[in-house]
């Protein structure tokens, strides 16, 4: 799935954090400017590479457990939950906006987010990574 070259520094963060097998598994998930949007992203971490590889393969490849997580918990804190999620948007649009020379226009992010499933990406994120924090509350679902 990556198929940008890996800067060094990002190879050195990695291998402070996370071990070989995990290393392997993000690199085939995220590419640089993934890496560059989490790095960039208020309230994001190298720590984070790991959840959004793993809420990346879950959206492309197992798509019903990805809405099943999303629908199953939702933020405690919807405030945190919006501002984090705006924050990593808004470094996903800057980083569009390098790609083209020029800002994005309104139709251009519309569709950029709606080919990437950033919603649910971020959703899946945050269930994963705030699983352990008092951050979810799990909602009741009709069978």
């Amino acid at each position: 799935m990556a198929d940008q070259a890996i800067s060094k520094k990002h190879l050195q963060d990695l291998e402070k954090i996370y071990s070989p097998r995990q290393i392997e598994f993000i690199l085939s998930e995220l590419n640089e400017t993934e890496m560059r949007i989490i790095d960039d992203t208020v309230g994001m971490l190298p720590e984070d590479y790991l959840y959004i590889a793993v809420a990346n393969k879950l959206v492309r490849g197992k798509r019903t457990s990805a809405e099943y997580l999303s629908k199953r918990y939702h933020a405690r804190n919807l405030r945190y939950f919006n501002w984090l999620q705006t924050n990593w948007l808004d470094e996903k649009n800057v980083l569009m906006g390098e790609r083209l020379h020029r800002s994005p226009g309104g139709a251009e992010l519309m569709k950029d987010a709606i080919e990437h499933d950033d919603a649910l990406r971020f959703r899946v994120f945050f269930c994963l990574r705030y699983r352990t924090d008092n951050v979810l509350v799990e909602r009741k679902i009709a069978a």
